[in-house]
């Protein structure tokens, strides 16, 4: 089996399951994220298929922009009701969030210094 067809499967599978996933989901932020999950996969297929601006423009213009106004107008509204966030109160979950914060400001200052 080539490199394509291992690539072409990987990105189908995850764009089916994402869109079957925004479907069934009850959290509508959860649903969009997983809308983005999908397009990014299909973004994949259309660079595959050498569609290179088409792949572009689907994750500047939909997942870049559209959907994170999907998201922010979503976030604003409070469409879930009484549900809180879902934020965890233990240490683990406070841990996390600061070793993943670190790697993202280390990971920025390497960009930058390669950039």
């Amino acid at each position: 089996m080539s490199l394509d067809a291992v690539i072409f499967l990987i990105s189908a599978v995850v764009a089916v399951f994402g869109a079957t996933m925004m479907i069934a989901q009850r959290n509508p932020v959860l649903s969009v994220l997983y809308l983005i999950l999908s397009l990014v996969a299909q973004a994949v297929l259309y660079v595959q298929l050498g569609a290179l601006f088409l792949g572009a423009v689907l994750i500047i213009v939909y997942s870049g922009a559209i959907l994170v106004l999907f998201l922010f107008v979503i976030m604003l509204l409070n469409l879930r009701g009484s549900e809180d966030l879902g934020e965890g109160s233990g240490p683990m979950s406070k841990f996390s969030k600061y070793i993943l914060a670190i790697l993202f400001v280390v990971e920025l200052i390497l960009v930058v210094r390669t950039g």
